[in-house]
């Protein structure tokens, strides 16, 4: 049996409850940079650690080789005719990569889908003790149909130009992990009463709580989430992109620039920097600006690209898509 789960935490967990099994961790960040339908795995792999590069982590020739390795895994199961395990738990970081695994599967190699067990959890993978997680492999069951059919479509819609797709099918599934990470991930287009995504709605709450670290910040957004949604490098990349433009939403109290690791390897005067909301920020936040209608700055939600010329919003009003902003009543 061939294991692939979401992260190395959890297959050092298998490894020590001794499960006989080879194990691999199946982790991207798929909710950062573009991704793109491609089935070719090897080119998969380049593009997601082209993403890694533009970022400057200078890490991402390892990720790419990690990459190849785990790609070549799956190619070796397949052709020895191997039973393959999925154990993932709630989160993004885990039902993206899940459902890019099965809709490969069912469209590239049908046999080995029914070879294929899931375990799925309705939380996170880190809160089950080695033992737990082991026995959930063991007791993994094949992927129903509509399992299979409900995260085939979630990929195609994700990796789609156009976001609709993926409301949509957010809005066909009645619960469960898959509906809570799109539901999450939606909510980083911007909001159409302000332009912020919900993680940048988070950092300038925080910020006016008094958190002004960038370590700090990164902590305190992760409190507000039922499951991880970015990790410190990519919530501080964030950080970076929302200093820049000719409409920040912060700036540093002290500096020129916000020094953003990897690319500035100065740990301790990166740990020392002081974050503060700019007077449009404030603005924003206080319903008189709307950041969308501003120097919004570009990102990607999956295959579609939000920019201010083509965006789409997330209405929580209504709670759906729209490209309708609504304009604070003092512009």
């Amino acid at each position: 049996m061939i294991v692939f789960t979401s992260d190395e935490a959890t297959v050092n967990s298998l490894a020590r409850a001794n499960l006989e099994a080879d194990c691999w961790a199946w982790s991207e960040a798929l909710h950062v940079g573009p991704v793109s339908r491609t089935a070719d795995l090897e080119a998969f792999a380049q593009e997601r650690t082209r993403v890694y590069e533009s970022l400057g982590w200078d890490e991402w020739v390892e990720v790419e080789a990690d990459f190849k390795l785990r790609n070549e895994a799956l190619s070796a199961a397949i052709r020895d005719e191997e039973e393959i395990a999925l154990l993932f738990g709630a989160g993004i970081r885990d039902q993206m990569p899940l459902a890019r695994l099965l809709s490969w599967l069912v469209d590239q190699s049908p046999e080995a889908l029914e070879r294929t067990k899931l375990a799925l959890l309705d939380g996170l993978l880190s809160g089950e003790s080695d033992e737990a997680l082991a026995a959930r492999v063991g007791n993994a069951k094949m992927p129903t149909p509509e399992q299979v059919e409900e995260y085939r479509s979630a990929w195609k819609a994700f990796t789609a130009e156009d976001p609709t797709g993926l409301e949509l099918v957010f809005g066909g599934l009645e619960s469960g992990p898959l509906k809570g990470a799109l539901g999450r991930l939606l909510r980083e287009c911007p909001s159409s009463e302000n332009g912020l995504s919900l993680t940048e709605a988070q950092i300038l709450d925080t910020l006016s709580l008094g958190v002004t670290s960038p370590a700090d910040l990164f902590e305190s957004c992760r409190e507000t989430e039922s499951a991880p949604f970015l990790t410190n490098w990519e919530f501080w990349a964030m950080l970076e992109r929302m200093t820049k433009g000719s409409s920040p939403l912060m700036r540093v109290v002290v500096g020129e620039s916000f020094l953003c690791p990897p690319k500035e390897v100065a740990w301790e005067e990166f740990h020392s920097q002081s974050l503060a909301p700019t007077e449009f920020g404030e603005r924003v936040m206080a319903g008189e600006e709307h950041y969308g209608l501003a120097d919004f700055q570009e990102r990607w939600l999956g295959g579609a690209r939000l920019a201010k010329e083509d965006l789409w919003f997330w209405d929580y009003r209504k709670g759906g898509l729209t490209q309708s902003p609504t304009i604070p009543s003092v512009l």
